[in-house]
């Protein structure tokens, strides 16, 4: 019988409630590597049981090593993955409460852990791989939520239609949790630990991610921060090209945990 997918409820005090948290663990459950997922915009940590297909089939083709899949539910409004300064601290939530609350129901290794985030997920597994470079093996951003520039000047009206419009009005007045300036501010430690990143997109993303994710790249090759880009040919935003890119980021993420075993 595969791997079940456990349900909990974790308490945390960077969040008004308690958190939903969907958990896939692999057999055997000892000192096994950590992979948070952060889910998108308008979905939940049930983002677990769309992944757990491919997980499966990696762990039994060999492609991805036994290891924990963790995701919990944050929301879009008032969330976004971000610290706020007067209200809830979502980034707290996914990187310091989640693995510390897995930790606590499973024997994992905190020492491998990775981030994986879609769209909105996406922006958030970034922020935080930049942010703390030093606690996170790898990061993977499938289509993220980031724009071909920081102001209004530099990114058109049409990056910036509903949720993503949302999101950059806020960033706008805390740029400090912006992608590139947490790039510019952490970049001596980000050559230093050297976490393994991955960034893809689909060729024909309706949200139009692939610009910002052009952006990103070339501003991650100007600060010869060394990463994976892949973009997938007629790729959409929710179609078979997604589902590409999450194969490709789970065995990338296999490959950054296994190297950095024992």
């Amino acid at each position: 019988m595969p791997p079940q997918i456990d349900h909990h409820l974790m308490s945390s005090s960077h969040a008004p409630t308690d958190v939903e948290v969907r958990i896939l663990a692999s057999t055997p459950t000892e000192g096994l590597p950590l992979i948070l997922l952060l889910h998108g915009a308008m979905s939940s940590a049930r983002s677990v049981d769309l992944h757990a297909p491919i997980v499966r089939e990696l762990w039994t083709s060999g492609a991805l090593p036994p290891c924990v899949v963790a995701c919990a539910s944050t929301p879009t409004e008032g969330g976004f993955y971000l610290d706020w300064p007067d209200g809830p601290s979502w980034a707290a939530v996914v990187a310091e409460d989640l693995p510390r609350f897995v930790s606590e129901q499973y024997d994992v290794d905190l020492s491998r852990t990775a981030l994986m985030g879609a769209s909105m997920g996406g922006f958030g597994a970034l922020t935080m791989v930049l942010g703390q470079p030093a606690r996170f093996v790898a990061g993977a951003a499938l289509a993220p939520a980031v724009f071909p520039g920081t102001t209004r000047d530099d990114v058109p009206a049409q990056n910036r239609e509903g949720v993503l419009g949302e999101l950059f009005e806020v960033l706008e007045v805390a740029p400090h949790q912006r992608v590139d300036a947490r790039l510019s501010e952490n970049l001596e430690a980000v050559h230093r630990h050297a976490p393994a990143i991955f960034l893809g997109v689909g060729e024909q993303d309706e949200f139009r991610l692939r610009d910002g994710a052009e952006h990103l790249h070339a501003q991650l090759l100007a600060a010869e921060v060394s990463h994976q880009y892949l973009v997938i040919a007629g790729g959409g935003h929710m179609d078979a090209g997604m589902e590409e890119l999450q194969r490709a980021a789970l065995q990338f993420l296999g490959r950054a945990l296994v190297g950095r075993s024992g």
